[in-house]
């Protein structure tokens, strides 16, 4: 009722529906205001001569369910007599997250793979950071001509949103894959085994393990970042590559689309 009300009052109208009138108020709207009316049900309403909501109520659940099937029938009978649950249910947990490009022509370049790769690396830990989420299981989905379509899957040893990781393993997923040359029509990345994301606790014996000072300068560029996207859009800034980072040769380290550092 209240999406319906809010459409009736546009632009900038206020409309109340007490529930006392909600009857009278549906009565004289078009069917199509009703959920569920769309581009299969809109026609066989229409031969049934039911243009308002009221015309609607003129037929028995009976009848609608041998025009509509069992549950749009249901689904449609209710809302025309105002009828709907009153519980709020708690949003399902994300049990991942993942993006895609489709490309207009087959790429063969691997530049512009990796290039797009990175680029949904640094979306897909942008939404991760925004939802207060992580994930430790890396997914490569990458579409030939055809619709020959492989995943590969690698699992962090802990739970990143991090850009450069994730990217980092989707592209050692791509290479090891040995698609090198192949026409490429879709490339995608997601995370799954979602969580929290902890602390980085430096290994004791790994020389190269960042130091907490490091980690907390890292964590404060990335928040950053993150803000100047906000702000300005996703192209606004581009971060370069760390020594760490895989490297293709036709592109140099450190190297950003159109040369964007």
């Amino acid at each position: 009722m209240a999406k319906i009300a809010s459409d009736f009052g546009k632009p900038d109208g206020l409309v109340v529906v007490p529930p006392e009138r909600i009857l009278d108020f549906l009565g004289g709207q078009p069917v199509g205001v009703l959920r569920g009316v769309g581009s299969r049900t809109r026609p066989i309403l229409k031969r049934l001569g039911l243009r308002t909501v009221a015309d609607l109520r003129g037929l028995s659940l009976t009848q609608l369910q041998a025009h509509l099937g069992s549950r749009a029938a249901t689904n449609l009978y209710q809302q025309a007599r105002g009828i709907a649950s009153d519980r709020v249910g708690e949003r399902a947990v994300r049990q991942s997250l993942s993006k895609e490009t489709t490309f207009g022509v087959d790429v063969t370049d691997p530049g512009v793979l990796r290039d797009t790769l990175r680029g949904l690396a640094v979306e897909i830990a942008a939404a991760a950071r925004e939802e207060t989420i992580a994930g430790r299981t890396v997914t490569l989905k990458i579409r030939f001509c055809g619709f020959e379509t492989h995943t590969r899957q690698r699992r962090l040893p802990r739970r990143s949103d991090d850009a450069r990781t994730l990217f980092a393993a989707a592209w050692s997923l791509f290479e090891a894959g040995r698609w090198q040359g192949k026409p490429v029509r879709l490339i995608g990345l997601g995370i799954a085994d979602l969580g929290t994301p902890g602390p980085v606790q430096p290994d004791l014996f790994d020389g190269a393990a960042e130091r907490p000072a490091d980690s907390e300068r890292e964590r404060r560029l990335t928040v950053t970042v993150d803000r100047i996207h906000a702000r300005f859009g996703a192209g606004a800034l581009h971060r370069g590559l760390s020594v760490t980072d895989p490297v293709d040769p036709a592109h140099g380290l450190g190297e950003t689309p159109a040369g964007r550092k």
